[in-house]
């Protein structure tokens, strides 16, 4: 089992977290990822870290140290189209924009 601890620094505003899903929730397998998704507002701009520094601190069993940043994640659905003369993927913004932290156990 890892120990986690999530940390959020905001650096210009104090935005709301909402809608945390972890997966899978209990009992990380040996090389398995464990992922933590949520939605976060009121930030001028994901990509910079000196507005947003969001991490996770995770421990193995072992004592191992990890430290793992947050990214920014854009959903798209993929569709194929008929590029003459050759078939092409088209990738669209569904609109769903969240946070994620992954981490693969040791």
């Amino acid at each position: 089992m890892i120990s986690v601890i999530c940390k959020m620094n905001f650096l210009l505003a104090t935005p709301s977290i909402s809608n945390v899903v972890t997966s899978p929730i209990n009992n990380v397998g040996l090389y398995e990822k464990f992922e933590i998704t949520f939605t976060m507002n009121n930030y001028s701009n994901p990509y910079n870290p000196d507005i947003v520094n969001s991490y996770c601190e995770f421990w193995s069993p072992s004592g191992k140290y990890f430290k793992v940043f947050a990214f920014y994640y854009q959903d798209y659905v993929k569709t194929n189209s008929n590029c003459t003369p050759y078939q092409c993927e088209t990738l669209t913004s569904n609109g769903i924009n969240n946070w994620k932290i992954r981490c693969n156990t040791p």
